[in-house]
């Protein structure tokens, strides 16, 4: 059974410290997803490279203990500055005895990032933990606010960009860390009961 959830926004800047420093936690009993403003299979290849376990969040998928997983975009376009959008579908989390499932719906999504913190929360209350890093716009940041003033933890990249400089005024009591000092931060909530 997993004990917490971390679920990790970003855009694309944020794909690298997903990549190259969050791919190296020690989960535990705990599982990580991964709900990128970009296509997965950047994250999904590094976390490959690094043979970690992985799961694509896909309907039916079984939340296990020590896994990684990815959120699926759909509808992707890429601008001329190389820059990709997408929207994702609209997914919650259903638990059937000890075992979590992915539930994902045809609806579509503006805002992934916010949806995916809010169904993660609906399950796992005080046990979420939401990690918001580098990448434009805003998404994320007011399900991460209201899961923090309601018991859940949020950590903020301290890299600058869109996502995090509003993070930041939305939760000023959030914390706010380097990339590389995340891991050992989740490490520690993740054992902290």
């Amino acid at each position: 059974m997993v004990s917490k959830m971390i679920v990790v926004g970003s855009s694309c800047e944020g794909y690298k410290t997903a990549a190259n420093y969050l791919t190296k936690t020690r989960l535990g009993s705990a599982a990580m997803a991964f709900f990128p403003h970009i296509q997965p299979h950047l994250i999904r290849n590094s976390i490959r490279h690094l043979g970690k376990a992985f799961g694509e969040i896909r309907d039916g998928t079984i939340i296990s203990p020590g896994n990684f997983y990815v959120g699926a975009q759909k509808n992707f376009e890429v601008d001329k500055f190389g820059y990709s959008s997408g929207l994702n579908r609209k997914f919650s989390i259903q638990q059937q005895g000890h075992r979590g499932y992915f539930r994902v719906s045809s609806q579509m999504s503006n805002d992934p990032i916010d949806d995916a913190f809010i169904a993660v929360y609906h399950q796992f209350k005080k046990n979420t933990i939401c990690v918001i890093l580098r990448g434009a716009g805003t998404d994320g940041v007011e399900s991460a606010r209201h899961i923090h003033e309601n018991g859940g933890e949020v950590i903020i990249e301290s890299l600058i960009g869109g996502m995090t400089e509003y993070a930041r005024y939305k939760i000023p009591d959030a914390e706010v860390l380097a990339p590389k000092d995340i891991p050992e931060k989740l490490e520690e909530l993740i054992n902290t009961k």
